[in-house]
This record gives C-alpha cells, sequence and structure tokens, in this order.
C-alpha cells in the first residue's frame, strides 16, 4: 500500500513527492542524532534534563534605628524577689511588666498589631492582652536612663504552675512617651519575654525571646541581647541559593534571603548564666569489680569510700520509683540513710542487700538476687525496672554534715537471658544536702576513667572448661573482632560533640560546657540560643566556660 501510494504521488505531482521524502529524511535523522545525544534542535527530551533555575526572591534591607534595649540586670532573680531589668532608650518611653500574661492572650495581642490598631501605649496593649496578667506594674525611663529597675509581683498572689505553662512570667514591654516620638521611629513598641525561677521550674532567669512591632504592622524578631540588628540566622553554602530550596542546616523553607555583611556586628553579647563552680569532696567511689556478670551469677563492686559508709544494692528498682526518689529528694527530707532511701522508693525494688563499707576498704563485694525469687529477666526494653541500683551513704552523723554530698546513686546495667549487653554503669548521680542532684562522670563499664573493663574476658585467652571444647583460633578472633567494634562504637558516641568548631553555627570556637549533661558543643554566642542539648537533648540548667 505504501508503495501504491508512493508511485501514485509521484504520478501526480513529482516536486510534492521530493518536498514529502525530504521532510521525512530530516526528521528521522533528527530523532537519531537526538537519540545518541547530539546537540540538535530535537523536542523530545528528557524531563530530568532541566534544572530549575527560579531565582529566589531577594529581601530589600533597609535600615531602621531601634530606639528601644532591654537586658536582664544583676542581683536574685525569683518569683519572690523579683527580677532586675536595665532598659536603655533614646526617647522617653513606659516600661510595662505583666506579670503572669497569659501565653494565647500574647499571641492575640500580637496577631492584633498586625490586623487593627498598632499597639503603641501602655493601654492599647493592656486592652490588647483583654488584662489576662495575674499583675501590672509600669516604670518611667528617660531617655539616656540605664538605671536598673527591679520588677516584682505581690506576694499575696503566689502562682506557679507545672510544665507546659499556659502563662509566661513576666512580659516587658517598652513603649514611647511622646506622640512625636512614635511618628518618628519605625519602631513603635518592643515585647520581651523573660523567664522567672519559681518553685516548680528552678531555671535560672533569661530573656526567651523578644519581638520588636513596627508602624506598619510587622513584627521582628530582635536580636538579643545588642538591641538593634537582624536576628543571626543559618548561614548556608557559598553556592547559589535557587540552587537550595530548603536551608541546608534545619531544613526550613527558604522564602527569602539576603546579602551577608559584616556578620560580626549580629553576634549576641547576651551573658549566659555562669554557674559558680566550687570545690567539693566526694566521699563515695563506685566501680564494676572483675569476674563473671549476670543475672544469675551476680556482679561485683568495687565501693572506695573516705569514711564508714554502706552500701544498699537494690535488684529490679522500678524506673519511676527511683525518679520519685529523686524528686523526693530534691522538695523532701534529704535522702542519707538506707532507711530514707527505702522508703522514698516505697520498697518497689525485688530484693535488698547491704554491705557495710569501712573507709580505706576496697575489697570488691558481690551482690547477687536470690535464686528463688524466680526472676530471670527484665523484659524487653524499654523496660520498667533497673536491674541493679547501689546506693552509698554515710553511717556516721557527724561525717553527713562534714561532707555536701549526703549519698551517691549507681545504676548498672546487669546481662540476662533478654538483653545480654555486657555490665556496665549507665549513669551515677550525687546527692546533694542542698537538695541538688549532680551528673556524676559514667563511661562503658566503670565510674572513673581508667578503671578496668568490667568483662575481662574478652581480653584473657580462652580457656577452656570441663565438658566443653577450647575455643578455635578463628572463634577467639571472631569474638575480638566484635569486642573492638563495640568498644569503637562507644568511643565514637563518647567523643561526639567534640569537634572543634561549634555544632549550632559551625563557626566559632567551643568554648561552653553544657550541664547537667557536660557536652562542650557549642560556644558563647549561640549558648543563649537555646534549651535543649544539640547532642543528647537534655534540658540545658546551667553552663560554664571551656578553659
Amino acid at each position: 500500500m505504501a508503495a501504491v501510494f508512493l508511485v501514485t504521488l509521484y504520478e501526480y505531482s513529482p516536486t510534492f513527492y521530493i518536498s514529502v521524502v525530504s521532510l521525512c529524511f530530516l526528521v528521522t535523522a533528527a530523532m537519531v542524532l537526538g537519540w545518541f545525544g547530539f546537540d540538535v534542535p530535537v523536542i523530545l527530551r528528557s524531563s530530568d534534563e532541566t534544572e530549575s533555575t527560579l531565582p529566589t526572591p531577594e529581601k530589600t534591607m533597609i535600615q531602621v534605628t531601634n530606639p528601644f534595649a532591654l537586658e536582664l540586670g544583676s542581683g536574685p532573680s525569683s518569683l519572690s524577689e523579683g527580677v532586675a531589668m536595665q532598659p536603655r532608650c533614646l526617647e522617653p518611653c513606659v516600661l510595662s511588666c505583666f506579670w503572669g500574661c497569659g501565653v494565647n492572650a500574647l499571641q492575640g495581642a500580637l496577631q492584633a498589631h498586625q490586623h487593627g490598631p498598632r499597639l503603641s501605649s501602655p493601654r492599647l496593649f493592656q486592652e490588647a492582652l483583654h488584662f489576662q496578667y495575674h499583675h501590672c506594674q509600669t516604670f518611667h525611663i528617660d531617655d539616656s536612663d540605664s538605671e536598673p529597675r527591679r520588677s516584682q509581683m505581690p506576694a499575696e498572689l503566689g502562682t506557679s504552675a507545672c510544665l507546659p505553662r499556659e502563662r509566661y512570667p513576666l512580659v516587658a514591654v517598652l513603649t514611647l512617651v511622646e506622640p512625636e516620638a512614635r511618628e518618628a521611629y519605625n519602631i513603635v513598641s518592643s515585647v520581651t519575654v523573660v523567664h522567672v525561677p519559681d518553685q516548680s521550674y528552678g531555671l535560672s532567669s533569661r530573656i526567651l525571646f523578644q519581638y520588636l512591632l513596627t508602624a506598619q504592622g510587622n513584627i521582628l524578631s530582635s536580636c538579643l541581647g545588642k538591641g538593634p540588628g537582624p536576628e543571626p540566622r543559618h548561614r548556608g553554602p557559598q553556592t547559589p541559593t535557587h540552587k537550595h530550596r530548603h536551608c541546608p542546616i534545619c531544613r526550613a523553607f527558604v522564602m527569602e534571603s539576603f546579602a551577608l555583611t559584616h556578620s560580626d556586628e549580629t553576634e549576641s553579647t547576651l551573658p549566659t548564666p555562669e554557674k559558680t563552680m566550687i570545690q567539693v569532696t566526694n566521699p563515695f567511689a563506685l566501680e564494676l569489680g572483675s569476674g563473671p556478670s549476670s543475672l544469675s551469677e551476680g556482679v561485683a563492686v568495687q565501693p572506695r569510700c573516705l569514711e564508714p559508709c554502706v552500701l544498699s544494692c537494690f535488684w529490679g528498682c522500678g524506673v519511676n520509683a527511683l525518679q520519685g526518689a529523686l524528686q523526693a529528694h530534691q522538695h523532701g527530707p534529704r535522702l542519707s540513710s538506707p532507711r530514707l532511701f527505702q522508703e522514698a522508693l516505697h520498697f518497689q525494688y525485688h530484693h535488698c542487700q547491704t554491705f557495710h563499707i569501712d573507709d580505706g576498704d576496697s575489697e570488691p563485694r558481690r551482690t547477687q538476687m536470690p535464686a528463688e525469687l524466680g526472676v530471670r529477666d527484665f523484659g524487653l526494653l524499654p523496660r520498667e525496672r533497673y536491674p541493679l541500683v547501689a546506693v552509698l551513704t554515710l553511717v556516721e552523723p557527724e561525717a553527713r554534715e562534714a561532707y555536701n554530698i549526703v549519698s551517691s546513686v549507681t545504676v548498672v546495667h546487669v546481662p540476662d537471658q533478654s538483653y545480654g549487653l555486657s555490665s556496665r554503669i549507665l549513669f551515677q548521680y550525687l546527692l546533694t544536702a542542698q537538695g541538688n542532684i549532680l551528673s556524676s562522670w559514667t563511661g562503658a563499664g566503670s565510674s572513673t576513667p581508667g578503671a578496668p573493663d568490667p568483662n575481662p574476658q574478652a581480653q584473657s585467652p580462652a580457656v577452656p572448661v570441663d565438658g566443653e571444647a577450647a575455643p578455635t583460633p578463628e572463634d577467639t578472633n571472631d569474638h575480638e573482632v566484635e569486642d573492638t567494634k563495640e568498644e569503637e562504637e562507644e568511643e565514637e558516641w563518647r567523643r561526639e560533640g567534640t569537634g572543634r568548631d561549634c555544632v549550632v553555627c559551625q563557626n566559632g570556637a567551643i568554648n561552653r560546657v553544657l550541664l547537667p549533661c557536660r557536652h562542650a558543643c557549642v560556644c558563647d554566642a549561640c549558648v543563649s540560643r537555646f534549651q535543649h542539648c544539640p547532642i543528647c537533648r537534655a534540658f540545658v540548667m546551667e553552663s560554664f566556660a571551656l578553659t
């Protein structure tokens, strides 16, 4: 049929025939060349080869003058004693301190500023909050006046709540006094949310966040510490922004970007709460001894004490019971004796075994759970009971008064049928006479650096047991490889976060140690930016400088 059609077409019009054949030849040649990758204008191309070149919207940065600055002053800070604040303003302003301001009320007020009248005076701010606060205290601040003001909630109110809270402890608002000044400045008010420690939450006072409210209804996040200036952002790679639709650090969607100039001026100078380091004497030390360690054979512990003490070994201690006992130590009587510790645990353990340790006695004690209890394991993970909790307390009442540390709590993992990980110390706590709980150093298998490995069988040569064949060299090598791999993983976990640069900004040098987890991973500029440790996510109570 095709041949007949071509012959008929040629007889009808030879010119049209030649044109059709030439066009078919060019299309076929172009498709063949395009298939083999030659640069020819072919319509059929893979969609994966087309890269998006959509430019990221560029944000125009304009310079504005911030007439407000607020920092926390020195001195005691608590709900009962109040908090000192140090305002610095370029014009006469009013400092309004709202104690117990509702979280939803503050969010509603900020939304009302965007869509309604601008919150440029204390009266407008009170109406926007719908008076959802416990107490309001105002101060008149003159320009160039930098004297600290101490704000305090009346003692008769005496409110506190547990986390998560429905009210902020303190919201400080700075507004301009003169109407002419409000028109001269683009920023009409400053909102600062301050945490103040109380009985339920003893974290030291600090500024949580600050907002600057503009005359156009915008809300800017202020830089904590210097007052004026943009908030420090993540500095990404030095590549075109259109190739990154998300931030490489936090994976947030990139809405806009601006050129980074004079980055040193945006660093925070807010002083991080300093923890005063005092030297105390710890009368307790506990390590794991050598020998077999299992639920059936028991475990050897080696105490070293400066005074006569009592070693109490609680087998199968409840996790919630131990946490409750530690909380009872903070808010109730100090757990300075075995009887007080048993009562604080509410006797939620399988077996308790005690040893009397003299000063200078370093002989290991082997503790074991009785076989008649019939406990073969403590269940699958996550468990509701710790295998072993060892508690050291002083015997003589005079010694309890002489030392600041009254007891030591050590949680030990013991292998069983369900979880055969080698025995090791999970964590240690030191309980002080003031009700504080200090986290002591813990390692894989011992409580102090340089202690012997609690599983020496992995390092010693294999010895045949009666009735069993001696292991071959291949088996011994396999065990050594497994133990070496396990030690490398533990060493890598222990060294995590100890690099040279800050893990948050990747720019500053590490010079801060976080407490109580003791991770050294951040710099001075980033330590005040978060509430949890970037490595272990533990809550940051205090920090001190790394020298």
